[in-house]
């Protein structure tokens, strides 16, 4: 059964509860309100992660390459850890949480872009890896909407090419309900 937005909720409610003066209100129409209802607020996520690993990272944004995942009973969600991807398989408003360490070269950029159906969505993190610390901690959260199916993919670059080591990352995909599709 497909998640329907509050307002699809409300609207259905609107029209199989009249004020039953009529009794036309039945346990059948009943139960597939609440079903629908349940269904529109149950809580859905796709989680990817790496305990750690040094991976190629070059000047382009390329997938941070993950070997975890896990899925909520609720299937909204198919995931490519290799890939870091995730595809949502409803329309729908989507939490997206990143969180990694990363330890590499001195002065340079790292930074990891949020991408949707293959294009950069603008969600980014930038860090500076300075020559102190060599290891910097990155959050990003991010909330996307997609009228659709939306493919997500979790991308790294670095201002050089360089061998980084990037551990306690996870990529978090939830499913948020919505007021309305439109």
């Amino acid at each position: 059964m497909a998640r329907k937005s509050l307002t699809q909720i409300l609207a259905d409610a609107a029209v199989a509860f009249p004020d039953n003066t009529t009794e036309l209100i039945t346990p059948a129409i009943l139960r597939a309100w609440i079903g629908d209802f349940v269904a529109a607020i149950r809580p859905a996520y796709g989680l990817i992660s790496l305990v750690s690993a040094a991976q190629a990272v070059t000047t382009t944004p390329q997938p941070l390459v993950m070997n975890v995942s896990q899925l909520s009973p609720v299937i909204d969600y198919t995931l490519t850890p290799a890939l870091s991807r995730a595809v949502r398989l409803e329309p729908g408003m989507t939490r997206i949480t990143f969180n990694a360490d990363v330890n590499g070269v001195n002065n340079q950029t790292v930074s990891f872009v949020l991408f949707k159906d293959g294009v950069d969505s603008g969600w980014r993190i930038t860090v500076f890896m300075s020559a102190v610390t060599n290891t910097e901690s990155v959050s990003l959260v991010a909330m996307v909407y997609s009228s659709s199916t939306a493919t997500y993919e979790l991308r790294v670059a670095c201002t050089a090419n360089a061998t980084l080591t990037f551990s306690n990352v996870i990529l978090l995909c939830e499913t948020v309900s919505v007021w309305d599709y439109t």
